[in-house]
């Protein structure tokens, strides 16, 4: 559920290791599995720029293995640095034209939180930029889009199975921006309810989320891929655990208050659960503590949530809070037999008559990689 079990047990070694400044723990463990590996997963959960802070701030001398790790990481983020710089101009750009055209925005996730939450913006690798914006302002949203030179990378909208849309501009060979503009907080109708879209643009900071709503909307985020049984990256915990620092006194009582209202205590166990388990944090730890002691009885849609169930049980659930039978058929329809252009997108372009073939071929993979996921889960 933390992602591969072995990842997670090895990345929980390491930053130990670091943080007491065993720099031999961390060289037998390079030496066991390997550079290369060990900098994969570092780059797979995000950690890069982490793991290199906590190391360069150790005046000790540093084994050869691990010198050697911290430089290829470190020449990574130098990449990222380049990187983000490259496309920081169109982001901007993008974000000015929507200000410009009045249409009101909350940038969300790793692009949010890097600008402000990370000594540097390489430390926290975002791959697209994610940013809220209210129903009503979709035209005006695409129009500016269009004009700067984005275009739809799926060739197609789905209408029903998401409440969100892409735009993509490719920049250079290899390197492009990616917006995912959303138009409610998440296509999972109860992190939904729980963080309502007029919510969200209510508690915002120079078109952030405030401190307080950042951390839970972290947290539902995190939850929501766990409840996928996605694989959950270290940088999303390191994001909650970083976001639980940053707020004072009075907007910690201020979160808790909220969670409390919203009946999604043990919702925020579970995530400060999984924060514990990589980054242990005081406040966090008291949170569990209280919670242990806690009477407090979770709904049956928190408790859908917390679960990992089947792909099956997942789209029966959502399909049941969908309202009106037009809507649960056009739903059913784009989630089996969507629009040509997902099947080109996948596939590449094919003759009309053979679709049939490649939309079998489609759902019957989605169906095999189901299963596996599910294997795999169980054995994590």
């Amino acid at each position: 559920m933390r992602g591969k079990l072995e990842e997670i047990e090895l990345l929980r070694g390491l930053f130990l290791a670091c943080h007491k400044e065993d720099f031999l723990a961390v060289d037998a463990t390079i030496e066991s599995r390997g550079i290369p590996f060990l900098k994969s997963v570092c780059i797979a959960h995000g950690i890069s720029g982490y793991l290199v802070d906590v190391v360069t701030q150790s005046s000790q001398t540093l084994p050869a293995n691990v010198a050697a790790l911290v430089t290829e990481l470190s020449e990574y983020c130098t990449q990222l640095k380049i990187q983000n710089g490259f496309q920081e101009q169109y982001i901007r750009s993008v974000l000015e034209e929507l200000e410009k055209k009045d249409v009101d925005f909350v940038l969300l996730k790793g692009r949010a939180l890097q600008r402000y939450l990370y000594k540097k913006q390489e430390f926290r690798p975002a791959s697209d930029v994610d940013i809220l914006i209210k129903p009503c302002a979709k035209a005006k949203a695409i129009e500016v889009f269009t004009n700067q030179g984005f275009y739809n990378p799926r060739r197609w909208e789905p209408k029903y199975i998401v409440n969100q849309f892409s735009q993509r501009k490719v920049i250079a060979p290899g390197v492009k921006v990616d917006f995912d503009i959303h138009l409610k907080i998440s296509n999972n109708p109860i992190i939904d309810e729980l963080l309502p879209a007029e919510e969200a643009f209510c508690n915002t900071l120079q078109s952030r989320l405030t401190p307080k709503y950042a951390l839970f909307h972290a947290i539902l985020h995190m939850i929501g891929h766990r409840h996928q049984s996605d694989c959950i990256k270290a940088v999303w915990l390191l994001d909650i655990v970083l976001l639980i620092d940053l707020l004072t006194e009075h907007d910690w009582k201020s979160f808790t208050e909220i969670t409390k209202q919203k009946n999604c205590l043990h919702l925020v166990y579970a995530a400060f659960e999984e924060v514990n388990s990589l980054f242990p944090n005081k406040r966090a730890s008291q949170y569990l503590k209280e919670m242990r002691a806690s009477d407090s009885v979770p709904n049956k849609e928190i408790m859908f949530l917390l679960s990992s169930p089947s792909q099956a049980k997942m789209f029966a659930f959502y399909f049941s809070k969908i309202r009106g039978i037009k809507h649960k058929l056009n739903y059913f329809l784009e989630s089996f037999v969507p629009n040509p252009n997902e099947v080109y997108n996948k596939y590449g372009r094919k003759p009309a008559w053979s679709l049939p073939y490649w939309y079998i071929k489609r759902i019957s993979g989605g169906l095999f990689k189901t299963l596996l996921k599910s294997k795999s889960h169980e054995q994590n």
